[in-house]
């Protein structure tokens, strides 16, 4: 159900994997950092907030307002999937992902009278996962053979916009992505890279602002 997403999060994941060894992580420190943290977009920009001196505080809001996405994923699923054990639960907490998520969705928005099954979300989030791994161990192999002056930083701009403009679907997203944009580059000169956490909360705040006036605009 996830081959088709299977591209897409492979190369993230090499991305990933490279950009953490030419952090001057430990290969295998840096794959099991991938493992656990499983959180690419946040791990990567912790990352560049670490180059620059950020403090520790600052990265850990960043990537708390980065992941805040998963508070509402991890509501709807289990509002679609009622008397999830907690086992099942607790699994699907790390193993949670956009495009699983979102795929899983997609496969049922057009069943109405067919509710969402735990194994199919699990199933999507687990094809997802294994692409991910897959090339994180590409990325960090990669990694090591790459001169140091072959600076990759590019990459992660590029790449956070390549998977933007591809799940941008309705109005909110759209103004969420505008907004995020326009703060990070206004903010730009923030030190400690907090125009990071500025854009990623404009973000947020506007498109769901937006999202919200739109639901009200439909039911009224």
């Amino acid at each position: 159900m996830s081959l088709p997403a299977s591209p897409g999060i492979l190369a993230w994941g090499v991305i990933a994997g490279v950009t953490t060894v030419a952090a001057g992580i430990d290969p295998l420190l840096a794959w099991a950092m991938c493992a656990i943290v499983y959180a690419g977009s946040a791990q990567l920009a912790a990352l560049q907030m670490l180059a620059t001196g950020t403090p520790i505080a600052v990265i850990g809001l960043a990537a708390l307002i980065i992941n805040s996405r998963f508070v509402l994923f991890s509501l709807a699923a289990v509002q679609q999937i009622p008397g999830m054990p907690l086992r099942q639960r607790a699994l699907l907490g790390y193993l949670l992902s956009d495009n699983g998520y979102g795929v899983a969705v997609a496969r049922f928005a057009s069943r109405p009278d067919e509710p969402l099954k735990a194994s199919v979300l699990l199933g999507g989030c687990v094809g997802v996962w294994l692409a991910y791994q897959i090339g994180i161990v590409i990325g960090v192999v990669a990694g090591r053979a790459i001169p140091a002056a072959w600076s990759l930083e590019f990459a992660v701009p590029l790449t956070f916009l390549a998977l933007g403009i591809v799940v941008i679907r309705d109005r909110a997203m759209v103004v969420a992505a505008i907004m995020a944009g326009l703060v990070a580059v206004i903010a730009w000169p923030l030190p400690y890279r907090l125009g990071l956490v500025a854009a990623g909360a404009a973000g947020i705040g506007s498109g769901m602002l937006v999202d919200r006036l739109t639901r009200k605009a439909r039911t009224a």
